[in-house]
């Protein structure tokens, strides 16, 4: 079982060690996930997650309906999109992973671990994935 503190890791380097440790058989828990950061310039992220969401439409239809606001789902559903969901072990991988916002009582006083090859350097422009759901109106 490993669990990490989602703080200062980049968004999707730290989706993809857990979908290879999830693959594997490993029991992945993040908490913090809404301190969790993307790297950029935050107009232009927030931009791209509002066209996502359907905020931005083309002609009378939003784009995209299904993707998630709240910062847990969201990067849950990027793991997912890592693994070969379709098949069986895909979707039996998915079932490894948690993420939760904050600690919950039961991570507490637990050893946090932290990916090195995830963590954002101070020089990044970043923006955290909770700014980004509090921008798309999810309330959590």
């Amino acid at each position: 079982m490993m669990i990490i503190d989602g703080s200062n890791h980049i968004f999707g380097r730290l989706a993809s060690v857990v979908a290879k440790k999830v693959l594997k058989g490993e029991d992945v828990f993040v908490v913090n996930a809404e301190k969790v950061v993307i790297t950029g310039k935050k107009e232009a992220v927030i931009k791209k997650f509002r066209r996502r969401l359907g905020f931005v439409t083309k002609g009378n239809q939003a784009l995209s309906p299904k993707f998630p606001k709240h910062p847990d789902k969201l990067l849950k559903r990027s793991v997912r999109g890592m693994l070969p969901y379709p098949e069986l072990r895909g979707r039996m991988a998915i079932k490894k992973f948690k993420a939760f916002i904050g600690v919950p009582k039961e991570f507490e006083g637990k050893k946090l671990e932290q990916i090195q090859s995830a963590l954002s350097k101070p020089e990044h422009r970043t923006v955290t994935v909770g700014e980004i759901s509090k921008t798309l109106g999810a309330k959590w």
